[in-house]
């Protein structure tokens, strides 16, 4: 089968392997070990990379699809995880394969639209003897024609039907296999059982069972001396010294006074990144860009103030981005005539805020933006960092 690339990249062919049974010493890699004889030069990884060209026709967090260089029919497409490392699909936690096959309905829906063909091969060749010839996990999606059947993938013909024993035997030693590799129970945290109201009970019957009877709260107040006093209200608490005199406890900033000392920092020592390092949960980092596209107003944001907010796009040779800011922002600049194409700007304390899984670079009041005469090379304006979409997962 045909791969995007140049055979130079592939390893040389070997003889077919004989349908014989493993020998003795044979012995399966780890299981989900990233492999340590990983070609890190391998076509694939080189398109990931951006060495090597490729058409691209959909990306996400965790894949990339493009045309096969090489197709079997028009708009065969490879679909490639990022991940590097693994040399086949048999190597990759079974996380990471459903990260990264969730989108193969996706892709090859959009293929049946497209091309209106009847059906669609979704396969992957893992190892040698498979026919694998890059050695970085890849899925092949085919169109397929009820017309074109002498281009289908075809299987040996059967050695016919499983007799009851063979199958038995078979089922026996894979199940034990797969019960063996059954990966172990996480510990479980007891959690403590909250004890339930009895049934009828109403709301006033529980509240009723914290208050204490008149002559009980007389007695405790009769006994009281080493009790603490507690005070009610939110006003500031006090903390007895050793003279016996009451100090104020120091009062916590607020959550703008805090986000406004942590602004003041990032002002005064910037942490910069390159267009391409941009991350989802991305905060408080600072970007060197050159202008791409002309700012445009952007109807989906509504503000509070009714300060418009605009979108540009900017980037630097990594790769280019939205750049966010509010019209008020774009006139202390000097308006278009000075946020210009080419031109250069410092754009320090933003954050990414994440509009239907895309990024977007924000500078609001907090950050900053002003003319740079640092240099900025080419731009890589067909890595666009707001076209990648991102699905957001929880961890376990």
């Amino acid at each position: 089968m045909s791969q995007a690339g140049s055979p130079k990249n592939s390893p040389k062919s070997s003889p077919k392997a004989k349908d014989s049974p493993a020998p003795a010493d044979f012995k399966p890699a780890p299981r989900y070990a990233k492999a340590e004889d990983y070609d890190a030069d391998n076509i694939f990884a080189k398109i990931l990379n951006g060495d090597v060209p490729s058409y691209k026709v959909f990306e996400n967090r965790f894949c990339v699809a493009i045309l096969d260089a090489f197709p079997i029919v028009e708009g065969h497409v490879l679909v490639i995880p990022k991940q590097r490392g693994y040399k086949s699909v048999l190597e990759m936690p079974p996380r990471l394969v459903s990260d990264v096959t969730q989108s193969l309905p996706i892709i090859a829906k959009a293929m049946t639209e497209t091309f209106k063909c009847e059906g669609i091969n979704i396969v992957s060749n893992n190892g040698e003897a498979a026919g694998q010839t890059v050695f970085h996990p890849h899925f092949h999606l085919i169109p397929r024609y009820a017309s074109e059947k002498e281009k289908l993938i075809k299987f040996p013909p059967s050695s016919g039907k499983i007799d009851e024993a063979k199958a038995n035997e078979i089922k026996d030693k894979l199940a034990k296999t797969l019960e063996d590799n059954k990966p172990l129970p996480q510990p479980r945290t007891e959690k403590k059982e909250q004890p339930n109201p009895k049934k009828g009970e109403s709301k006033k019957e529980e509240k009723g069972k914290g208050k204490k009877k008149k002559g009980e709260k007389e007695d405790e107040a009769a006994e009281g001396s080493g009790k603490k006093s507690r005070r009610r209200g939110r006003g500031n608490k006090s903390e007895k010294t050793e003279g016996g005199e009451s100090e104020p406890k120091e009062k916590k900033p607020s959550r703008a006074e805090q986000k406004q000392a942590q602004a003041e920092k990032a002002l005064a020592e910037p942490t910069y990144l390159s267009v391409g390092d941009l991350q989802p949960d991305g905060n408080g980092f600072s970007i060197v860009v050159k202008v791409v596209g002309a700012p445009k107003e952007n109807p989906d944001v509504v503000t509070r103030s009714k300060d418009p907010v605009l979108d540009a796009q900017v980037g630097d040779s990594s790769g280019v981005v939205n750049l966010s800011m509010k019209k008020s922002q774009l006139e202390a600049l000097g308006g278009e005539a000075v946020f210009k194409k080419d031109a250069v700007f410092d754009v320090k304390n933003c954050y990414i805020n994440m509009k239907g899984g895309f990024m977007r670079c924000i500078v609001d009041k907090f950050g900053e933006i002003e003319k740079s005469d640092k240099k900025v090379g080419g731009v890589k304006v067909d890595h666009n960092m707001s076209l990648i979409e991102y699905e957001l997962t929880k961890d376990n």
